[in-house]
């Protein structure tokens, strides 16, 4: 007999989420390390222009704190990528984790 529950209880972020360990399983390691180069960059300029200092009007000095933005950016980008390594190295690239991701609760 079939649940028909389950049809209906498809969560689509979870199988998104699947989907993106399986394709990470199938992605050879060294497009893995290319990737995170990639997206290093861009993350780096993401952040970069979220912390854009806009003054209010031309005698507006920097903030102290915005003086050393460009070190604080470079560290946060370091550690979120390392933090990416980590992850992608602990990943258990087998089919159980793919729909195991389907079933958890957030």
């Amino acid at each position: 007999m079939i649940d028909e529950n389950i049809l209906n209880d498809i969560d689509s972020e979870k199988v998104g989420k699947s989907f993106s360990l399986f394709v990470l399983s199938q992605t050879e390691p060294e497009m893995i390390v290319k990737y995170l180069g990639d997206f290093k960059l861009m993350f780096r300029q993401w952040l970069k222009d979220k912390t854009t200092f806009k003054p209010t009007d031309k005698s507006e000095e920097l903030p102290y704190d915005y003086k050393n933005i460009d070190k604080e950016i470079e560290r946060k980008t370091n550690r979120t990528i390392v933090d990416l390594e980590t992850w992608v190295d602990k990943v258990s690239y087998d089919w159980e984790t793919f729909f195991k991701v389907l079933s958890d609760e957030d």
